[in-house]
């Protein structure tokens, strides 16, 4: 039974002391509270003006408003907070700063025009350059092995007249010369533009009975018709000659129908 109690008495002097150092604890927080936010309220003490003494005399250096003589200079003091900003200087079109060209004023390159026929260093623009034209081919004329066309025209010049020609409005009497080259071949085309039958022939005189040397367009007896057209192998020729083309067909040949044929080397 002492037992008990007095473990029950230790017990309840272990809370009485719990509690009191909580209720200490707990005073001092509020004491230190109020000192904390109390401090702001308090009234402040005078503050004691203080004036300090330079150390030096020297004279404030005043701005002049109108100097007296271009020799005095107006100094002013520049405050700390009126420093000047540092601003690029604009730079004109061809002026420089230091060695430095601002890139509004570099000079811009331009090609230079080329007039067909001038040149720029070795080049040539490709508008002047010449253009590659084949060569036209008149009528005896060779190109190659290639076989080369002849297109002769033939027709009535007037009533007492016949001839041939390169076209319907150049008929002639005699006809143009031809000139052939020996193993050229050609090609003849016999157009008829007259009102009447004609035909061609190679022929080794002017002669409506002369012999037949190469070929003939159509005959005496089996000419072209008026408004038709027929064509003729010749060559390659073998050796050099001078020969006439005529038309067989009637008298024509004494009407002026026919032409020189000069076969070249």
């Amino acid at each position: 039974m002492r037992t008990l109690f007095s473990k029950a008495g230790f017990s309840k002097i272990l809370a009485i002391l719990l509690v009191g150092i909580i209720v200490a604890v707990s005073i001092g927080a509020v004491y230190f509270a109020m000192t904390q936010f109390a401090t702001p309220n308090a009234s402040p003490a005078p503050s004691r003006a203080i004036t300090a003494t330079p150390t030096s005399t020297s004279p404030t250096v005043t701005p002049s408003p109108t100097p007296t003589s271009p020799s005095t200079l107006a100094v002013t003091s520049t405050p700390t907070s009126s420093t000047p900003t540092t601003t690029q200087p604009s730079i004109t079109p061809g002026s420089t700063f230091g060695d430095a060209i601002p890139p509004s004023s570099m000079p811009t390159t331009t090609q230079p025009s080329i007039t067909p026929g001038s040149t720029f260093g070795d080049a040539i623009p490709p508008s002047s350059m010449p253009t590659t034209t084949q060569p036209s081919i008149t009528p005896g004329s060779t190109f190659g092995d290639a076989s080369i066309g002849i297109v002769l025209y033939a027709g009535e010049i007037n009533a007492s007249t016949s001839g041939f020609g390169y076209s319907a409005s150049t008929l002639s009497s005699p006809g143009p010369s031809l000139t052939f080259r020996v193993g050229q071949r050609y090609t003849v085309t016999l157009v008829n533009v007259g009102a009447k039958s004609h035909n061609w022939a190679l022929v080794n005189a002017k002669s409506s009975n002369a012999t037949v040397m190469g070929g003939q367009i159509g005959s005496a007896y089996n000419p072209v018709s008026p408004g038709t057209s027929q064509s003729l192998n010749l060559g390659p020729f073998p050796v050099t000659d001078n020969l006439y083309y005529i038309c067989q067909v009637d008298d024509d040949v004494s009407l002026g129908m026919w032409g020189l044929v000069t076969i070249m080397p």
